[in-house]
């Protein structure tokens, strides 16, 4: 699929002191590409399969100097940007195998890691104008810049999972995700604010 969106007001997220906070931007400008792919071995059961986007956001903010800067003579200033906090490339790629035990259970598993390269985010943060971050020092308008970098990350996971009954509407799953523990962030979260190392979760649910 290949998409392209144009938008006014577009809401997005940037870093706040400890976490993030959503603000509007002026003008974003969205284009990509996904592609999925996966191939049934039915005999075996398995169905390797791969998926990866593409996207490129643009970003315009009209910042008003004045206001801040009072000693500025022009009164806005027009920020373009693609450093957006999005991942130009990112997906997935693993092998599921389902099993049917009986007539009424199936066995499912689905073996995977998910990745994304480096993502870089520059937003003008007032908040260093008006020292909110401590620092002591005075900002000028070049200064008040601010650059967060996500580094590239991959996780390897499994998920496990029953279904059985006459209709087959018990359902049972289990996951385990990031096997390795990596610290990683995904784009859109505090660099500093990890995602979830090593973890587990399991359910069980009925379907009506």
């Amino acid at each position: 699929a290949v998409f392209f969106n144009k938008a006014k007001n577009f809401i997005t997220t940037r870093p706040y002191l400890d976490g993030r906070r959503f603000e509007n931007t002026d003008k974003a400008e969205t284009k990509g590409l996904e592609l999925t792919v996966s191939y049934d071995i039915d005999s075996l059961g398995l169905t390797p399969y791969a998926s990866a986007a593409y996207i490129r956001r643009k970003t315009t903010d009209i910042i008003d100097v004045v206001q801040l800067f009072p000693s500025r003579t022009d009164r806005r200033e027009v920020f373009t940007t693609s450093d957006t906090g999005t991942p130009p490339f990112g997906g997935r790629v693993g092998v599921r195998w389902n099993k049917d035990l009986t007539e009424a259970m199936t066995f499912r598993s689905d073996f995977f890691m998910e990745w994304a390269v480096k993502a870089k985010q520059t937003y003008f943060d007032s908040d260093y104008v008006y020292d909110v971050h401590g620092t002591g020092t005075p900002a000028t308008y070049d200064h008040a810049f601010v650059t967060d970098v996500h580094e590239a990350w991959q996780t390897f996971n499994v998920a496990l999972g029953m279904d059985w009954g006459q209709e087959k509407n018990w359902h049972a799953s289990f996951a385990v995700r990031n096997i390795f523990d990596q610290a990683y962030s995904r784009a859109h979260n505090s660099p500093t604010n990890l995602d979830p190392g090593f973890n587990v979760t399991a359910s069980i649910g009925y379907e009506f």
